[in-house]
């Protein structure tokens, strides 16, 4: 084979083996985003929310707390995530307190039980309190909070609203590095009760 024709082939096989390499990395990439962006709505087993996250069905466990108003059942909702995702676990912690026993017309009733809320989520997390900030979304009160731990570089944003009787706290834990990452804030606003 004269020498011509061995180099026009061997640059061929070269560019035919570099496009098979970037046609295998979109593939690998297309697989990863699609993967991250499967989102779909996962509903409660008593069917009082519904919530949009990334593989749809999250796991539930259901635990009696002792209060000073007797005990309470805490619904625990969660999402474990595998490591090429931004976020590494989703919760949904719903408590469900006696029929009027929080005085719902009474912002410092409400405050009193957001401030008891962000101080046990950041005890039991062993989280410091970055932010919190209270407001109303259509006539619901919430809290938004971003706890932060520098020695496990975690973070967590949380959303606690107040329902009827019922405290609702969606948490989002991720790595220091992701705490601004899209899939937070798709999860926490796609929160509805039903």
């Amino acid at each position: 084979m004269n020498k011509f024709l061995f180099d026009k082939l061997n640059r061929f096989t070269f560019h035919i083996s570099i496009k098979i390499i970037l046609v295998g990395y979109l593939i690998l990439w297309a697989n990863n985003v699609s993967g991250q962006s499967k989102w779909s709505t996962y509903h409660s087993p008593k069917n009082d929310f519904s919530i949009l996250c990334p593989g749809g069905i999250m796991k539930y466990e259901s635990k009696t707390v002792i209060t000073s108003i007797g005990p309470l059942i805490n619904q625990v909702h969660y999402l474990d995530l595998p490591a090429d995702h931004p976020n590494f676990l989703y919760t949904i912690n719903v408590i469900n307190y006696p029929e009027g026993s929080i005085n719902k017309d009474s912002i410092e009733v409400i405050d009193e039980l957001f401030d008891t809320t962000v101080e046990s989520m950041s005890e039991s997390t062993g989280c410091k309190i970055s932010y919190s900030q209270k407001s109303l979304q259509e006539d619901i009160p919430y809290v938004i909070v971003r706890l932060m731990d520098q020695k496990s570089n975690t973070s967590i944003k949380s959303k606690v609203f107040l329902i009827e009787d019922s405290v609702y706290s969606l948490q989002v834990y991720t790595m220091h590095d992701n705490k601004l990452n899209d899939f937070i804030d798709k999860f926490i606003n796609a929160f509805q009760v039903q």
